[in-house]
């Protein structure tokens, strides 16, 4: 067997510390999005404000990302990633779509109260595009095209109920960022919510009313949370 020659192992090793390189830019772009998208008026962040914050040219902000609105796809993916899947592990165990909806609604408004600067980057992140991005956004229609198929929902359209979720989802997290709204909050929205989409009053209000599970911990090496996920929402 040919042993590789030094220079290729040379080239190889450049290879894996320029992408590295990039890598840590990258994740200190996005540290420096969250900080400036993460304060009440975040949505008026220019790219000189971020290259300033993230010590970089301008012309290095493009060698990542094209303009304003995939640098906030990015940081809203960021932003949800790991909370989410704590998020899930707890929605695991719980027994159906109507649970899992307001389970996470609550989640979510407590974690704004938790971190309220992951709260303002995740709504300023948002305007404009899907409130927690993309994926979040097929996953809760997924939820309420369940409910629906399960009768636990009467909605003619699964897309109606999505918007329910996500608009009442973003107003709520605003007024819980602006504050004097009191402790349980995020259960009336969420009871609300499941009273839009059609839940049974009786099921929507012991379902809301049931205490929350603690958050299953997720190791992290990111700045993107701050507080621990274990100790959000105890209902």
């Amino acid at each position: 067997m040919r042993r590789k020659s030094k220079k290729s192992i040379d080239i190889a090793r450049r290879a894996e510390i320029g992408a590295e390189r990039r890598a840590r830019t990258r994740m200190e772009l996005l540290a420096a999005a969250l900080e400036l998208f993460g304060r009440p008026h975040g949505r008026n962040t220019r790219i000189e404000d971020l290259c300033t914050r993230a010590r970089i040219s301008r012309g290095t902000f493009y060698n990542y990302f094209v303009g304003i609105e995939p640098l906030l796809e990015a940081l809203s993916d960021v932003l949800t990633r790991d909370f989410d899947a704590a998020v899930h592990r707890a929605m695991d165990q719980l027994p159906g779509p109507l649970e899992r909806t307001s389970a996470a609604m609550r989640y979510y408004l407590h974690g704004a109260l938790v971190d309220s600067r992951w709260g303002w980057a995740i709504v300023n992140s948002s305007v404009g595009t899907t409130l927690y991005g993309p994926g979040i956004a097929r996953q809760v229609l997924a939820s309420i095209q369940e409910g629906i198929d399960a009768g636990h929902f009467q909605l003619d359209y699964a897309d109606v109920g999505r918007d329910i979720v996500l608009g009442t989802g973003i107003s709520a997290t605003l007024s819980l960022l602006h504050g004097g709204t009191p402790p349980d909050y995020p259960e009336k929205v969420a009871h609300h919510v499941l009273l839009s989409l059609g839940a049974r009053p009786s099921r929507a209000r012991a379902t809301t009313a049931r205490p929350m599970r603690q958050l299953p911990r997720v190791q992290t090496d990111t700045p993107f949370f701050r507080g621990a996920l274990g100790a959000v929402a105890r209902g």
